[in-house]
């Protein structure tokens, strides 16, 4: 909508997440390179924690690309939506590493041939799920009893959990202490810190090929900064929100003005509801459909 008026290629501020925007301006290019490490020891069973949209999902399509590229190395299973049961567990598994389903066998137990099979010829199999946290009790059960085979003192399957809060109140359950015992590491991904959020911008925006003068002003960045909390998803979406009132406007840059009024349309965002009314006659939504009628009017 505004990429030709503010000289863009692409969509700077999108909420899917893109591994061309991974930005080591967190702790998140500490944790990929330490995940790096961790799947190649004997024993690999960790999990990344954090909130939504502080770029878990984006850590877990890098790591996923990564591994990928070595495929002599390792086989990579990545699963974009948690396994609800141990059935399902097995047969993406399966899936993944094109076993078939016969008679003769169960297939829980062709499943773990392929892995030793694969172990055997010093391949590495990685296994990373995000979202983990929905996964129900019997299922994260089914993931650690397939995380205790083993292969000539190595284990068959080297875990990532990529996981919201959530996931940190199941293992606190007493029916999966043995899980959380069984888990070497735990990694808290932090959010971005106030004074890199103009870094964080300004990189995107070079990313889609941005050229010239700053496009958010400084009291702009100022209140971005504050309101997103450092959580990559809600910078992205006032950074958004402010462009697409800034080009309805016709103006070449993002002001206060439009930060402000994105602020106080993104509930997530006002973290001073009783200052701000998000039906304000200075709000986000009220300017933009101020701005449409004016236009149609002409």
């Amino acid at each position: 909508m505004y990429l030709r008026h503010f000289g863009l290629s692409q969509s700077p501020f999108s909420a899917t997440p893109d591994t061309q925007f991974f930005l080591e301006l967190n702790n998140a290019g500490f944790l990929f390179r330490e995940l790096i490490q961790t799947v190649n020891q004997s024993d690999s069973f960790v999990a990344v924690i954090g909130e939504p949209g502080i770029g878990k999902s984006t850590l877990y399509r890098k790591l996923l690309k990564a591994l990928q590229c070595h495929k002599s190395r390792y086989a990579v299973l990545g699963l974009a939506h948690p396994p609800l049961n141990e059935s399902i567990l097995y047969a993406a598994i399966g899936q993944a590493l094109a076993v078939q389903r016969k008679p003769s066998a169960t297939f829980r137990d062709r499943v773990i041939k392929a892995l030793e099979c694969l172990a055997a010829n010093d391949k590495r199999v990685v296994l990373l799920i995000d979202e983990a946290q929905a996964m129900p009790e019997k299922a994260l059960g089914a993931l650690h009893s397939l995380s205790e085979h083993r292969y000539q003192g190595r284990n068959l399957l080297q875990i990532t959990l990529f996981a919201q809060q959530e996931l940190n109140s199941l293992l606190a359950r007493p029916r999966l202490h043995f899980l959380r015992e069984r888990m070497t590491a735990t990694h808290v991904l932090h959010p971005i810190d106030e004074e890199k959020i103009l870094q964080y911008v300004n990189l995107r925006l070079q990313k889609c090929d941005r050229q010239g003068e700053s496009l958010f002003s400084e009291k702009a960045i100022t209140l971005l900064a504050r309101a997103s909390g450092g959580v990559p998803r809600l910078i992205n979406l006032l950074a958004h929100k402010g462009m697409m009132l800034a080009f309805a406007e016709g103006v070449d840059f993002v002001d206060d003005g439009h930060m402000n009024a994105a602020i106080k349309d993104t509930v997530s965002a006002n973290h001073s509801a009783k200052h701000y009314s998000k039906h304000s006659k200075d709000s986000w939504l009220n300017r933009m459909k101020a701005i449409v009628s004016s236009s149609s009017a002409t």
